[in-house]
């Protein structure tokens, strides 16, 4: 999230700064004393969990767009890379653009996946590796852009708090979405609002095997392979509105597939210029229509 806004320019002073973490980083990973590379939480050390706590307070605080308490977990030393700049930038430099990135965007859910938590220095140092998805809100055009990107964290601990010295990273993958120039004009981005993302988790898996990925209690997206959007809870949808219409093949299959799964069919299979398709329901009471041209 935060990490997807960093286009400036250090000075020389600030590179060689980054030079020298980086290769006290390297020296410190030959020491043969690495204290543990786990990949499950189960079998994380103390050091470990420590750590990955102070990941997730920062990234919280750049959730809650909170710039002063984000800053309080760096280090005044830091200096990183974004993977789509050609320089570094330092503390103040990445500050400064954070202000306006808080400002003009709102981030609306996000994920942390731990990939890997090298502790190493006696415990006074550590790498960590993540992955981060996240969906945005620009506040300018209201456009929701989801995103995947990938960090590798350094934090040294001084005073017994763990500090963001440097840090590498950015978006792997970018959701299309409605500010890309190739969905101009183009539906790019559905919200159904359900009374339980996981119940609609369930049910469209088990009909049209989406891909989900969760964000926590209130909210889950999902890819059907051309087009994301997601499930958003709310007490009562409304039926009614806006009909999105799926495309099958073959529409009797998936039209058992629906009542398999507990959908109720609100119109059966009938024709109409150009092919044939049936309306139904799902768990929440949303109204659909699938339609197949065979």
């Amino acid at each position: 999230m935060i990490k997807q806004f960093c286009e400036y320019s250090p000075h020389g002073k600030s590179q060689t700064m980054f030079l020298m973490t980086m290769t006290v980083f390297i020296l410190l990973i030959a020491i043969p004393q690495v204290l543990s590379q786990n990949h499950t939480k189960e079998d994380w050390s103390v050091f470990q969990e420590e750590v990955w706590q102070t990941v997730e307070a920062y990234s919280e605080a750049s959730h809650q767009r909170d710039l002063e308490k984000y800053l309080s977990f760096w280090h005044s030393d830091f200096i990183g890379w974004h993977n789509g700049d050609s320089m570094l930038t330092n503390y103040h430099q990445r500050a400064n653009g954070l202000r306006y990135y808080f400002d003009n965007t709102t981030s609306l859910v996000y994920k942390l996946e731990p990939l890997e938590i090298q502790v190493i220095a006696h415990g006074n140092a550590a790498i960590v590796h993540y992955k981060l998805r996240s969906v945005l809100e620009i506040k300018a055009t209201g456009n929701k852009e989801p995103g995947l990107s990938y960090w590798t964290d350094y934090l040294v601990k001084e005073n017994g708090n763990w500090l963001l010295i440097s840090d590498h990273g950015g978006n792997v993958r970018k959701e299309k979405t409605m500010s890309q120039k190739e969905n101009n004009n183009r539906i790019d981005y559905v919200e159904i609002p359900v009374t339980d993302v996981n119940e609609a988790k369930r049910f469209y898996g088990e009909i049209f095997g989406w891909e989900f990925v969760d964000y926590g209690p209130d909210y889950i997206s999902f890819n059907d392979g051309r087009l994301a959007g997601g499930f958003r809870k709310e007490q009562n949808p409304k039926r009614g509105g806006v009909l999105v219409v799926f495309y099958a093949i073959q529409l009797e299959s998936i039209k058992m597939k629906v009542e398999d799964a507990g959908g109720k069919i609100v119109k059966d299979i009938f024709d109409f210029p150009g092919g044939r398709r049936f309306h139904f329901t799902d768990s929440s009471g949303n109204e659909f229509a699938v339609w197949s041209d065979h």
